[in-house]
């Protein structure tokens, strides 16, 4: 929802916008996550004039997941028999997506991605982003590099010139995988954490909230925290904020702490305000609120967002 209307598209990764005033030390982008308005429904904030569910990722990550879709890689397509590396997989897709035009300071940032690369890795990289749609980025040429370098950065850490890189095409049973399924397996493996990474949660809302007397002023919740690593012996962030959540809740309601029954979402103060004081005062898990309003953010339910 956005100024009162409703937005629909088909290409979230396309709608994606820099949040830079999230953290002085990281550069954030977001976008779209699915139907916003099933949610905004669920929070009772119909009136709301602009809504969004977002997804925060590091800066760059949308354009290149973009670039892989508008390639066909993540594509639900059974793959072709022949197909057996990455390599493979991004030749069968160029057969299956046609090159779009690309203009002389595109072709010129491909000769500089790809010195001294052999001929068929270029042809890789170059297939590649000749089938990228960079519209959505409006013409802007340094976004449009920025992107296409992050994208090639990323082809190379994945692998698409290692031809020992190979790909699960085939299930249990013989048949056919699709396109997404084995890309998505790579993936995993190339960025799947090692003993000592540590996992990162970002969470960011931002209300621009209005009284009865027409004021209008900002306010955001904010929380920006590390996990441990595995090296260390301790717990990561999703283990922590994720798991150790449901665990609460799990044991409230077998204290007889939650009188509701049957299937119950965490959207009613008496299911999730004694989790969110557990989270805090026992765990340090907990928003930083920060408001452009003197007395912070109003009690009352007739402030409009």
């Amino acid at each position: 929802m956005k100024d009162g209307k409703r937005v629909v598209t088909n290409e979230p990764l396309k709608w994606v916008e820099d949040r830079d005033e999230y953290s002085v030390s990281m550069r954030f982008e977001v976008y779209p996550n699915r139907d916003s308005t099933v949610f905004q429904k669920r929070f009772g904030m119909d009136d709301c004039e602009t809504f969004m569910r977002g997804t925060i990722r590091f800066k760059g990550f949308a354009g290149v997941i973009s670039a892989f879709h508008d390639v066909g890689l993540t594509s639900d397509d059974p793959i072709d028999p022949k197909v057996q590396t990455l390599r493979d997989l991004a030749l069968w897709r160029f057969s299956k997506v046609a090159q779009l035009q690309i203009d002389n300071d595109t072709k010129d940032l491909i000769k500089k991605l790809s010195v001294g690369m052999p001929a068929r890795d270029q042809q890789v990289l170059e297939g590649v982003i000749s089938r990228v749609d960079t519209a959505y980025l409006k013409g802007n040429k340094k976004l449009i590099k920025d992107c296409l370098t992050q994208l090639a950065k990323s082809m190379n850490f994945l692998g698409f010139y290692d031809d020992k890189c190979l790909l699960k095409t085939k299930d249990a049973k013989g048949k056919a995988r699709s396109s997404l399924d084995a890309f998505g397996d790579l993936m995993a493996q190339r960025m799947a954490h090692r003993d000592n990474d540590r996992d990162l949660v970002a969470m960011r809302h931002n209300f621009v909230i209005e009284n009865e007397m027409k004021e209008r002023w900002c306010h955001t919740s904010t929380w920006i925290e590390s996990g441990q690593s595995k090296a260390s012996g301790g717990m990561s962030l999703m283990s922590k904020s994720v798991g150790v959540t449901a665990g609460i809740g799990a044991r409230l309601v077998l204290e007889g702490k939650v009188a509701r029954k049957g299937i119950v979402t965490p959207m009613f103060a008496d299911v999730y305000q004694p989790i969110l004081d557990i989270l805090e005062n026992k765990f340090g898990i907990a928003m930083i609120e920060e408001s452009e309003r003197p007395d912070g953010l109003p009690v009352s339910h007739h402030a409009k967002l």
